[in-house]
C-alpha cells in the first residue's frame, strides 16, 4: 500500500505515518464503496456488493475515548511517566482490541493489525516526542505575526476582553 510503512524499527513518526494512511483508507471505503452502493440504491440500479475490509474499529483504536493516542496524551502529561508506563498503559487499555498486539518480552513494544498488515512499534521516545514543545523563536515570529488570529493565538494575555470570536469577527 502506498505510504503504509513498515521497517525494521517503527517508531512514533512510522505510527503518525500509518495513522493517517487508516484514515485515508477509511476515507477511501466510506466515500467510494459505501457512497457508490447507497447511490445505486437510491436510483435504483442493481450492483454486485463490493466487500472489503472496514477499518473504522482501527481508527477508534487510535482516536477513541481511550484510544491510543489518548493515553498517549494523559501519560504524557505525568511528570515521572516512561515509555514503559506508556507501554504498560497501552497494554491494559487496549488488550481486548482484536487489532492490538501485545508482543512477548519487550517492555517497550506493541502491535497493531493495520489493514496492510501487522507493524510492531517500539515505542522508545514517544513520550518526549509528543511533548516535544515549539521553539521559543517560532512562538515570538508567531505572536508578531501580523495576522491578527496568528498572534491572538500565540499571545498569552490575561485580558478576558478579547477571544477568539471578537478576534474573527473584527478581521
Amino acid at each position: 500500500m502506498s505510504g503504509f510503512e513498515n521497517f525494521q524499527v517503527n517508531s512514533f513518526e512510522q505510527l503518525c505515518i500509518n495513522v493517517a494512511n487508516e484514515h485515508l483508507q477509511y476515507y477511501f471505503n466510506e466515500h467510494i464503496f459505501l457512497q457508490e452502493e447507497q447511490d445505486y440504491r437510491t436510483e435504483n440500479v442493481s450492483s454486485d456488493k463490493v466487500e472489503f475490509q472496514n477499518n473504522e474499529d482501527l481508527i477508534d483504536l487510535f482516536m477513541g475515548t481511550l484510544g491510543i493516542f489518548a493515553l498517549l496524551d494523559e501519560e504524557s502529561r505525568f511528570p515521572k511517566a516512561n515509555d514503559e508506563s506508556l507501554v504498560q498503559k497501552f497494554h491494559i487499555h487496549c488488550k481486548n482490541h482484536v487489532r492490538y498486539i501485545r508482543p512477548r518480552g519487550n517492555e517497550t513494544a506493541f502491535g497493531i493489525h493495520h489493514y496492510a498488515g501487522k507493524v510492531v512499534y517500539d515505542a522508545r521516545g514517544f513520550l518526549e516526542k509528543n511533548r516535544d514543545n515549539l521553539s521559543a523563536n517560532l512562538i515570538e515570529c508567531m505572536e508578531k505575526s501580523g495576522i491578527e488570529l496568528i498572534s491572538y493565538l500565540f499571545t498569552i494575555n490575561d485580558d478576558t476582553s478579547s477571544t477568539p470570536d471578537t478576534v474573527l469577527s473584527s478581521s
